[in-house]
């Protein structure tokens, strides 16, 4: 894989893990279930992440430098995005118990 390759591969993967990033440590609770964000975070949420993977992903792509990825490279952003998320919340919890211990 080229370097252009990589670069496209990290974006998608930083815009995927980043952005909920947000939603996990938002709040103590497990994101979306006991307490939900606003819509209006979703929505601005969901339209970040529409624009820049369109972007990323598009034939306007290339203006940035952005290479077509193979398909097996999608598979790999995907496990490493939700290995991201949840190692994002175990260290948020991790950090929850050893507050409540001081």
């Amino acid at each position: 894989l080229g370097a252009r390759t990589f670069q496209r591969g990290s974006f998608l993967e930083l815009m995927a893990t980043q952005v909920p990033v947000m939603f996990i440590i938002r709040t103590r609770r497990i994101p979306f279930f006991r307490r939900p964000p606003s819509g209006f975070l979703i929505l601005n949420t969901a339209i970040i992440l529409l624009i820049g993977w369109t972007i990323a992903l598009s034939p306007f792509g290339k203006v940035f430098g952005f290479e077509p990825l193979p398909p097996a490279l999608f598979a790999a952003l995907l496990g490493i995005t939700i290995l991201y998320l949840a190692t994002v919340e175990g260290a948020k919890r991790l950090f929850e118990k050893l507050v409540r211990m001081e």
